[in-house]
């Protein structure tokens, strides 16, 4: 899907800066950016982020999703928990592209950043 795209993103309480970081940029790539959580200075369990996003995704209220923990297994095992959803961890621009074209719904797929990832930061989104 390239082009305009609705982007949800949720963390847990450890990578709040993450978050904060990515979001004006998704949003100077002229994409929509909603805020799943968390908010700063709360603790939250990153099951109930992960769960909350990929229902969000699955609902077609977002086109992507990408969700952020300390190492992007937990959110991926909880997202993957909702029907219909193929949540994949990745750490660089090659392996998000190679998970995006084994799915069989592309459109499904929230995206996982890792702590020590750069590739979300340059990531155009054309080809998430």
């Amino acid at each position: 899907m390239e082009g305009y795209m609705r982007i949800a993103i949720g963390c847990d309480d450890a990578r709040f800066d993450l978050e904060e970081l990515l979001k004006p940029h998704i949003a100077a790539l002229g994409h929509s950016v909603t805020d799943c959580g968390v908010n700063a200075g709360e603790t939250v369990l990153y099951p109930d982020i992960a769960v909350r996003v990929a229902r969000d995704d699955i609902g077609d209220q977002h086109d992507r999703a990408i969700l952020i923990c300390g190492t992007g297994i937990g959110v991926c095992i909880s997202a993957n928990k909702v029907g219909g959803i193929r949540a994949a961890q990745v750490h660089d621009t090659h392996s998000a592209e190679r998970a995006q074209k084994k799915q069989r719904h592309p459109d499904r797929v929230p995206w996982r950043a890792r702590d020590r990832t750069g590739a979300c930061k340059k990531h155009r989104f054309s080809v998430p």
